[in-house]
């Protein structure tokens, strides 16, 4: 190190000869995660190649972690070669404080959700199947509705999450071979979703499909592309789900009577809050973080995922994924 501004003193709390004339490698701040940050950005410098900015964890003197950003840069002398190396660290500590507290409070408040929506859930299906004694049609038909809704409350909570970890690369995907017609066994609360609603629900699986991926995450996106189709079809209408085999992939579709979605939004509506206020539309589609997380999941297990649909005529969204 031949030089150190005084910013860097004043934030570590090394005083100039504790910094200057040392290896960059014995700096006392440094940990070894941003030693490695610091000599791969030197690396790349050096090879020529777009060198992006590095978060990385510090010590100050008084033993505070503190965060930096680091980029380097290399100093070259009139015929090319490099002569020095330069460090830009600055300081986002108090972002990364926030973050991490933006973190926290999300998660504190996913589990806060979801552990009273199992009460919901398991108490209301208790009553569905008779075991608290007999129900009248009309109760029937509320606690149905309230079973849904429940679940996809359930469900929004865990799109929360799962955005999150996909976008980050953190999430898990565990790859088996499983039979269609099980996981389908999985979906019933959607039937209880579309009675509660007066629309007709139908599954068409092809018999005997066995599919290759990750069962739960599979699951979710149809549970989402369901709960959202049942949603926006009006009372008496239908929605469909048809499960079959192609050449080289599974394809699965999700067919609505609704009233479909205007042509210029629909490559729109997998974006994260994506809303449409369209004059031409009764009800307004607000796609929160559902579609989101289905096409973000999709492409993560190697699939691709789409929508057709006609004004007046209903949608179509379907997914595949390899065999």
């Amino acid at each position: 190190i031949i030089a150190s501004n005084d910013r860097l003193q004043d934030w570590m709390g090394y005083k100039t000869n504790e910094i200057v004339g040392k290896n960059i490698m014995l700096l006392p701040f440094l940990t070894d995660e941003s030693k490695a940050a610091i000599m791969k950005s030197f690396s790349e410098k050096l090879l020529d190649q777009e060198s992006p900015a590095y978060d990385v964890e510090l010590v100050n003197k008084k033993g505070q972690r503190k965060y930096g950003q680091v980029v380097a840069a290399s100093v070259k002398d009139e015929k090319g070669k490099v002569i020095r190396n330069l460090t830009m660290i600055s300081d986002v500590t108090e972002k990364r404080n926030l973050e991490n507290l933006r973190e926290d409070l999300r998660h504190m408040i996913v589990h806060d959700l979801k552990n009273p929506l199992v009460g919901i859930t398991n108490t209301a299906e208790l009553f569905l199947d008779n075991l608290l004694g007999p129900i009248t049609d009309k109760q029937r038909e509320n606690l149905q509705s309230m079973l849904g809704s429940s679940k996809k409350l359930s469900n929004l909570i865990m799109d929360i999450l799962q955005v999150k970890s996909i976008e980050e690369q953190k999430m898990k995907i565990n790859k088996r071979e499983f039979q269609a017609e099980e996981m389908l066994k999985n979906l019933a609360w959607l039937n209880n979703l579309a009675l509660g609603k007066k629309t007709r629900f139908e599954t068409q699986c092809q018999p005997g499909l066995t599919i290759n991926g990750d069962p739960d995450i599979i699951t979710r996106v149809i549970e989402n592309l369901a709960s959202n189709a049942i949603k926006h079809t009006p009372r008496e209408g239908s929605v469909a789900l048809n499960i079959k085999e192609e050449k080289d992939s599974i394809l699965f579709e999700v067919a609505d009577t609704g009233e479909g979605i205007p042509r210029e939004y629909q490559e729109k509506i997998f974006d994260k809050f994506f809303k449409v206020k369209d004059q031409s539309m009764k009800t307004q589609l607000d796609t929160g973080l559902g579609l989101a997380f289905c096409k973000l999941a999709v492409e993560t297990m190697g699939g691709q995922i789409g929508v057709e649909s006609e004004m007046g005529k209903g949608s179509r969204f379907y997914f595949t994924l390899p065999k």
